[in-house]
């Protein structure tokens, strides 16, 4: 019986085998990562090739089907000045004004739009339009749509065409004229066929009005059964002038003519299919908006108070930007380019009068504060909800922006003008927009920016305490990583969106390379210091949701699985929201997300808390805050657990001394509690509700490394500081070298922040001032007179063959020292001494606190000396060897042989040695022209040409980079902010083999090619 089944069931199997082997259809097993199924999709396209603006004569003569788009190639033989332009948009409206480069003359213009649309299979598609303007469409080389007029306004998908799709590759073409000269919006999206769109819009209102008159169309279409749409006229401060409602798609008509001149908004409200409220503010000014625009010029020129001063002037800013410095009533759209400055202005009066201004439901407030850092100016954009009103606390969101490649001021950010947020309307939240110092990655004054405008928000508003939350994308997901890691006792929750990295898992853009790892304790400490991870273990008491598209090709969604998993492992309340086919861009989950971080609301009593800090700024987890470390470039990791009131477990590496801020309701009933402290217990006494607890520890000098006070060199920065100029050298090229440096330092200062830097001579430094700032002296005490009364408290010194650091000396020539220290003159500030063996060693500093280009330091030394040795092109360099020595103080400010690197002097001596010229330096046309060329650097091509008697470097996507010459072979950037040295490589029959660029922290090499 048994054979007989056994047999039975392997003629079973052979026959199902062979059928399936002989099915023409086999199975088609999906991935068990698969996508959520959808009959196809309904994104909007992003990719473009744009050519414009043209004008409507040139457009009319082109013939459509002649047209090849191809990045950088004219649009045309005869139009050779316009070329193809690629475009990404990040949202899925294209805004085609600034891509074409609009003129200012009011002319109407046309672009051409190429893109290329992918379809698995050949058939039927639907291609949905939305354009307000003329627009002509070409799908494979074939005219499909045409419209030759202008839509009342602009919506998403206003047309829908049925069209025929090849399997593969489809070129679409769009001809599209302007009509509004402030915007130039379209979408297009191809979506299967009678495909039911949601509606983007759920109105579309727009006005058409004179002097006395104002009539308000509540929708381009009419809907008699849809909920009523009501409109009311609101002047600076709120103020309620008219109100009234019609059907959908019918109109309102507003007497204006008893209201003064000024800017109004027409708040147009209705509600959705659900009954939700929608919200739409339209623009209007009444009167002479140029006559406005240049009384607030004149106002902000003679603005005396400096936070009002600066708020006019920086709206003066936008409006010669929004007009390009023409002010002129007949500019074509001139009342809505400026309409959001002058309303501002308007309500800042009113609060200046103490009346309803700003500060009113719905309403835009621009909060200014002074940063000492450098005595700028800083401001936050903060949107109050629809019915705010101080008779309830209400929740806020902080938004931290993205990396802005343009790093333009502050008057051209994103969104600078932007009146309203449909966020905080919707949302019923406080919304803030920080600056966050611009592109500085939100970390040092960055992270500064953001903790201030909230402190400014809470003293302004009513906010709730425990319903503050944190959430940015890309840059901004980075810094909510780091801000929220480092300072958990603020934010009930945080939503980091496609942002933080780790040298683990990527390099940002990509897989982590070989070249990121590090190779001993000092590398793994550098690297995990710019990780956006490394403080996540404080991040146990607020609940995360993390947001990355699978797609992305900026930064690698590898960082947000890695911190997902990680974190889940440890059983954080972290939530992750991966999008397939998502990439770097608007991922559209805004308001769902605000819907998550509105769950939660902030532990203000944690029972338990873990703690993981790179330095002692960021080493705080609630109620636990370290003071001291034991050792430098090293972790500090703690746990804590208050085991019942009043008793405390800590257990902690690197960690010396600590501040523990128990609540209330963690204390006890006694001003005393137990601790046990890596297994040894004892008693700490409360000292208004803090227990201060450390070990015993030596100050030979007085002096211990502290939060705030703990180095690297580009911690000078996070502390208001000055630039000591020193005028006191006996020689002429030492004087001159250090004028050249503190310029350079102005340079990279105002090309990043835009504000001019406190300098002063060291002749005219005051005893106040040392107390005041921290100083940056440029010259050692031969050259500098601060640096010379301050020496002997210093441990430093510098001669014309040797320098010496903390009792240890080095022999050297034409080399440079910089040290930052604790200042003898005021507890909670730097000196940064920069001092040279000579002229020539003076000329070889670069200010390295801050790379421009992305807002980073790379220093992780509070010490370095310097010379010329430069290593060959393309060698493997051991980092330590860059520098004749570098290292970091001890715990208590003192160097030791353990925390000190020598640079290798067997292998230095085979290097190069770069030597500036003392005097001006002219090279020779001839040897100008020898450097003529391409330069291949392997991620780019950079061309070299000679305009005049300049040597000029064109780099991809960046503006022509000016060459200064400073000695045989050697220039430096001059238009570039960091000004790179850029070294030309050549043999002995004076050849030029390539250059070699010193660029963010490192040195690239490029091969002349031609």
């Amino acid at each position: 019986m048994h054979i007989f089944l056994k047999a039975t069931l392997i003629l079973l199997v052979s026959a199902l085998w062979s059928a399936q082997s002989a099915s023409p259809d086999p199975v088609q097993i999906e991935p068990a990562q698969r996508d959520v199924w959808s009959r196809g999709s309904q994104r909007f396209h992003k990719q473009w090739l744009v050519a414009g603006a043209l004008s409507p004569d040139v457009a009319n003569r082109t013939n459509a089907a002649t047209l090849e788009p191809m990045e950088g190639r004219a649009f045309s033989t005869d139009v050779a000045n316009v070329r193809w332009k690629a475009h990404t948009s990040w949202t899925e409206i294209t805004e085609l004004n600034a891509i074409a480069g609009m003129p200012d003359d009011g002319a109407q213009r046309v672009a051409f739009v190429a893109g290329t649309v992918s379809r698995e299979r050949a058939g039927a598609a639907d291609l949905s339009i939305g354009a307000q303007g003329p627009i002509a469409v070409w799908l494979n080389g074939e005219r499909i749509y045409e419209r030759t007029k202008s839509h009342a306004a602009f919506a998403r998908d206003s047309e829908r065409i049925a069209v025929q799709m090849r399997q593969g590759e489809n070129a679409l073409l769009l001809r599209l004229e302007q009509v509004d000269p402030n915007a130039w919006p379209f979408t297009v999206r191809i979506i299967e066929p009678g495909a039911l769109l949601a509606r983007s819009e759920v109105i579309v209102p727009y006005l058409r009005g004179s002097t006395n008159q104002v009539e308000v169309h509540t929708n381009l279409t009419a809907d008699s059964a849809a909920p009523l749409v009501e409109v009311t006229a609101l002047g600076a401060g709120g103020r309620v002038l008219a109100r009234g409602t019609a059907a959908r798609g019918e109109s309102v008509t507003l007497d204006a003519s008893t209201w003064s001149e000024g800017a109004y908004e027409f708040r147009v409200t209705t509600k959705d299919a659900w009954g939700q409220p929608y919200l739409v503010h339209l623009p209007w000014y009444k009167g002479d908006a140029a006559g406005a625009a240049q009384r607030l010029i004149d106002a902000a020129e003679s603005a005396k108070e400096e936070i009002y001063s600066a708020h006019l002037r920086l709206l003066a800013q936008i409006v010669r930007d929004r007009t390009n410095g023409q002010l002129n009533a007949a500019l074509p759209g001139l009342e809505a380019r400026i309409h959001s400055p002058l309303l501002e202005y308007e309500e800042i009066e009113l609060d200046r009068a103490q009346r309803v201004g700003s500060v009113r439901p719905g309403g835009f407030v621009r909060l200014g504060y002074v940063d000492q850092i450098d005595g700028s100016v800083q401001f936050c954009r903060a949107y109050l909800p629809s019915n705010y009103s101080d008779s309830q606390r209400w929740p806020l969101v902080l938004s931290l922006h993205g990396y802005n490649p343009e790093n333009p001021p502050l008057h051209r950010w994103w969104s600078i003008d932007q009146r309203h947020s449909d966020i905080a309307e919707r949302k019923n939240v406080i919304y803030i927009e920080p600056h966050g110092r611009g592109n500085a990655q939100y970390i040092s004054l960055g992270e500064r920016d953001v903790l201030r405008c909230l402190q400014e928000a809470k003293a302004r508003f009513a906010v709730d305490d425990d319903r503050v939350y944190l959430t940015g994308e890309s840059m901004g997901g980075h810094g909510t990583w780091a801000i929220a890691s480092r300072n958990p006792h603020l934010f009930a929750a945080a939503a980091p969106v496609f942002g933080g990295w780790d040298f683990r898992v990527s390099t940002i853009r990509g897989p982590a390379l070989a070249e990121n790892q590090p190779s001993n304790a000092l590398e793994f400490y550098i690297q995990e210091r710019r990780s956006s991870f490394v403080n996540a273990e404080n991040l146990l008491n607020v609940p995360l949701l993390v947001i990355h598209g699978d797609s992305d090709a900026t930064v690698s969604v590898e960082n947000s699985r890695h911190a997902t998993r990680m974190l889940q492992r440890w059983g954080y309340n972290i939530r992750y929201w991966e999008m397939p086919g998502w990439g770097h861009e608007d991922l559209q989950q805004r308001l769902a997300l605000i819907d998550w971080l509105l769950e939660h609301r902030r532990d203000s009593a944690p029972r338990r808390v873990r703690l993981r800090s790179a330095d002692l700024s960021g080493a705080r987890a609630h109620w636990l805050e370290a003071r001291a470390m034991g050792e430098p470039q090293r972790l500090i990791r703690a746990e804590a657990e208050v085991v019942k009131p009043g008793l405390v477990r800590i257990d902690s590496e690197n960690l010396a001394a600590f501040d523990l801020t128990l609540p209330q309701s963690l204390r006890g009933s006694t001003q005393e509690l137990e601790l046990v402290w890596n297994g040894q217990s004892q008693r700490a006494q409360l000292d208004n509700g803090v227990a201060r607890i450390g070990m015993a520890l030596s100050k030979p000098r007085g002096v211990r490394k502290r939060p705030g006070v703990e180095g690297p060199i580009p911690d000078i920065i996070n502390l208001p500081f000055m630039v000591v100029v020193g005028t006191t050298s006996r020689d002429p090229h030492m004087r001159r070298s250090i004028e050249e440096r503190a310029r350079d330092l102005q340079d990279v200062w105002m090309a990043w922040q835009y504000q001019p830097l406190r300098v002063m001579r060291d002749v005219d430094v005051s005893a106040a001032d040392e107390r005041a700032y921290s100083l940056i002296l440029l010259g050692g005490a031969d050259a500098n007179a601060v640096t010379r009364r301050l020496g002997n408290r210093l441990p430093m010194s510098v001669s014309a063959h040797s320098i010496e650091v903390d009792g240890k000396r080095w022999t050297v020539d034409d080399a440079v020292l910089q040290m930052i220290y604790p200042s003898p003159r005021a507890e909670h500030r730097y000196v940064l001494v920069v001092a040279a063996t000579s002229a020539m060693g003076m000329q070889l500093w670069k200010p390295e606190f801050v790379e421009p280009a992305i807002g980073i330091g790379f220093i992780a030394s509070d010490w370095t000396i310097r010379d010329g040795r430069r290593p060959p092109p393309l060698a493997t360099v051991k980092p330590s060897d860059r520098d004749v020595a570098s290292g970091v103080f001890d715990a208590n400010w003192r160097r030791a042989a353990r925390w000190t690197e020598d640079g290798d002097a067997a292998v230095r001596s085979a290097w190069r040695l770069r030597r500036p010229a003392l005097e001006p330096y002219t090279p020779s046309a001839e040897t100008l022209e020898s450097y003529r060329g391409d330069y291949d650097f392997g991620q780019f091509v950079a061309t070299l040409s000679v305009e005049g008697s300049t040597l000029v470097a064109h780099v991809p996507t960046q503006a022509p980079l000016p060459l200064e010459p400073k000695g045989p072979n050697l220039f430096r950037t001059l238009a570039y902010p960091t000004k790179d040295a850029i070294e030309f490589i050549v043999d002995a029959n004076g050849t030029v083999l390539g250059a070699e660029v010193d660029t963010q922290g490192r040195t690239i090499f490029g091969k002349k090619v031609q």
